[in-house]
């Protein structure tokens, strides 16, 4: 069956949720993404299939990570939960595009200045459930070393 771009709408999708209870270094977080990116070649592939007879994963530059980040402190309390449901089923059927990186994202919800979410939409080809749980894992820690104006952990 040969691949589709637009498979990706939607379908294969993971979307992986953190809700912290501190206040938000955002350079800090994207520093912490970055590190992950880089560390993680998988974070920076791309399929191509077009005039071959077998599916190509190409891996594309380290480029800075784009992560969106939605301001809902306006958003009454008893409204935050709904809210976030409807956010992660339209996050859902945006999709990703197999043949244009990146295969995943990140968005930030700030709920309060001590309060906010983060989703990491990605799509199974790059990594399964095991690997999304380590990326997340070492993301957190870098953070929390950056965050403290530390040096992150050392990794292979």
């Amino acid at each position: 069956m040969p691949l589709n771009p637009s498979a990706g709408k939607g379908v294969y999708l993971q979307q992986a949720e953190v809700h912290v209870q501190a206040a938000l270094d955002f350079a800090a977080f994207t520093s912490a993404w970055r590190r992950a990116i880089a560390r993680h070649e998988a974070l920076r592939l791309q399929f191509d299939w077009r005039d071959q007879t077998e599916v190509r994963q190409l891996p594309v530059p380290l480029e800075a990570p784009v992560i969106a980040d939605h301001d809902w402190t306006h958003v009454a309390r008893q409204r935050v939960e709904d809210r976030f449901q409807e956010f992660l089923i339209a996050d859902r059927h945006k999709g990703v595009t197999l043949d244009q990186a990146p295969l995943h994202r990140v968005t930030v919800l700030r709920i309060s200045p001590e309060s906010w979410r983060f989703v990491w939409t990605i799509h199974h080809a790059l990594i399964d459930g095991r690997g999304i749980a380590t990326v997340l894992r070492e993301c957190l820690e870098d953070y929390t070393a950056l965050s403290l104006g530390q040096s992150p952990p050392v990794r292979s």
